[in-house]
């Protein structure tokens, strides 16, 4: 029975339903040490572990993160992160994900992650 528990877990989503439960279970907040960022799970298939934010690394937003590959769904893409302004001292910052390689996203899988060609 166990096997059958893990084998729910790592499958990969097969609806938009099923993708934003596994994103939702995979993101990982650190309750200790928040220096250390946030834990986002794959932005196509949400597998755990896919890159980490950095909540309180201001310097790091404005640089792109090394692309990442996704054993889980085969796809490698990169994160870029952007500070936009700072208003009483929260700063505002929007991030987006490109795709480098690996199979095309499913249909139901919308809106698309841009692509690098």
């Amino acid at each position: 029975m166990r096997e059958q528990e893990i084998d729910v877990v790592s499958a990969l989503p097969e609806s938009y339903s099923e993708f934003v439960e596994r994103f939702e279970e995979n993101q990982a907040l650190p309750t200790c040490d928040l220096a250390s960022g946030q834990g986002l799970p794959c932005p196509f298939c949400a597998a755990a572990h896919f890159t980490t934010y950095p909540i309180f690394t201001h310097q790091a937003r404005e640089l792109p993160h090394p692309p990442q590959f996704c054993s889980e769904c085969k796809r490698i893409g990169q994160f870029f992160f952007e500070n936009l302004h700072v208003q009483e001292g929260i700063i505002h910052t929007r991030f987006f994900v490109l795709q480098l390689s690996g199979p095309a996203q499913p249909k139901w899988f919308t809106p698309k992650i841009g692509w690098v060609l």
